[in-house]
């Protein structure tokens, strides 16, 4: 019985962490393409662009920006709690047999 319990709170810490570590993945990679936002809005080519590529570079800095936010996971802080605190729904019905 104590080899099951120790078997699931390691199931349960693996889990845990890679939900950790995929948060880590997405903000790492949301603060890149903010940077590259930066970097992109404060070019020295901008005044080269004619009016037609400026405002789809406008575009594109705005789509940029939003995927940024859609990968952060401090914007979707409770999705990131439920995942975290949760386990899967496999557990969940194995565990209420029990």
């Amino acid at each position: 019985m104590q080899e099951e319990e120790v078997r699931k709170q390691k199931e349960v810490y693996l889990r845990k962490s890679e939900v950790i570590k995929r948060a880590a993945r997405s903000l790492e990679t949301a603060q890149s393409i903010r940077q590259l936002v930066v970097c992109l809005g404060s070019a020295a080519k901008i005044d080269e662009l004619n009016t037609d590529l400026l405002a789809r570079f406008k575009g594109m800095l705005e789509w940029c920006t939003e995927y940024a936010n859609s990968l952060d996971p401090t914007h979707r802080l409770p999705g990131l709690v439920e995942e975290f605190s949760n386990p899967p729904v496999v557990w969940r019905g194995h565990m209420n047999r029990e």
